[in-house]
């Protein structure tokens, strides 16, 4: 069993606003009157803080402050859509010359380089440009599908072994290598804004930005939160839960194939990508949430997993320690199957 805790990286302060995210998973608990929370918008998606205690007006506002301020940061070097964020420019780099990157940003490399190693390859971060060309990234919605010339073409310049890490030096061993940091980044705001809390004393939260979540402690009715995992239907304003779970001191993300799709001659094409063909992953899973001690890792999973057959991604979280998922399959009758690692629990 590989123990993620010590593994774990501790991340300094930085700044952000990131990429586009999925509403999820929802806290379900009743809000009691008085609840505070700080609530926004932040990588095209939006944000929420609960807090499970009483806090000054004074604290609370020097909280939203601070935490405006993280996210400004980390949007500033991972979001892809500021054409000068540290991303855009490594992106926008036609050689091989080493970049020099924050260490926020470095750390977020280090992990998606290990999930990609651990996933086999089904976690990617240089997939960036076949999720342009499917119409799920920078670029607008596609009517038709890409030209398969097009796809091998790209596929050319897919693979994390692609790049590598010297220190703060991000370097690119092929010049038409980009990266997109969507699939991890907000698991790591919702981890950077935990440790902040944690810095200033908080001890009892809930933290959740585009549906990935962290829960510390107890609600303001002294019990644990409770969250609850959507139905995953497509092309439905129906935000039915499907499994409500009891989540303390751990982290819990989501990545499913109902959110972001295209629909092209009655066929849907999820934005969940597979870097080995090129083309959306196929499969009757429709969503996967994964628990861990933080919530990067969680975030990174739960992707990896949707783009990995069901059989070796439960062989894969059976490897780590403290660390289990849950996987949605959709059945042709419109109905759905459930299959999870033994530590899932539901409530």
């Amino acid at each position: 069993m590989i123990n993620l805790d010590k593994m774990y990286y501790r991340f300094p302060l930085k700044k952000a606003q990131l990429l586009l995210g999925f509403l999820i998973l929802f806290q379900i608990s009743c809000q009691k009157a008085g609840t505070q929370s700080i609530t926004g918008r932040t990588m095209g998606t939006t944000y929420e803080i609960i807090f499970g205690e009483q806090l000054s007006e004074e604290t609370l506002g020097h909280l939203e402050n601070s935490i405006d301020s993280i996210l400004i940061n980390i949007n500033q070097e991972m979001s892809v859509y500021i054409s000068e964020s540290n991303i855009s420019l490594f992106n926008k780099k036609r050689n091989i010359l080493p970049s020099e990157i924050p260490n926020s940003f470095k750390k977020v490399i280090e992990r998606s380089l290990f999930w990609f190693k651990e996933t086999g390859g089904a976690f990617d971060i240089t997939v960036m440009p076949l999720v342009n060309l499917w119409g799920f990234g920078t670029k607008e919605k596609i009517e038709t599908l890409p030209d398969i010339e097009k796809i091998h073409v790209l596929m050319a310049s897919i693979g994390s072994d692609y790049i590598s890490l010297n220190g703060n030096l991000l370097i690119k061993n092929n010049v038409d290598v980009q990266i997109d940091l969507g699939a991890v980044a907000k698991g790591f705001a919702v981890d950077v804004i935990a440790e902040f809390l944690e810095r200033k004393g908080v001890r009892h939260y809930f933290v959740e930005i585009g549906g990935e979540i962290n829960c510390e402690g107890k609600n303001r009715e002294g019990k644990i939160w409770t969250i609850g995992i959507q139905t995953p239907k497509r092309n439905s304003l129906d935000y039915s839960v499907i499994k409500k779970i009891k989540l303390k001191n751990r982290s819990i993300a989501t990545s499913g194939d109902y959110k972001n799709f295209v629909e092209i001659n009655g066929k849907f094409y999820s934005h969940a990508i597979n870097p080995k063909t090129g083309y959306p992953v196929e499969s009757q899973v429709a969503s996967v949430s994964v628990i861990a001690p933080n919530c990067m890792d969680a975030d990174a999973l739960a992707t990896g997993l949707m783009i990995m057959p069901l059989s070796e991604g439960k062989i894969l979280v059976k490897k780590f320690n403290e660390m289990d998922a849950m996987w949605i399959l959709r059945n042709e009758n419109g109905l759905y199957n459930i299959e999870k690692t033994s530590g899932f629990n539901f409530d």
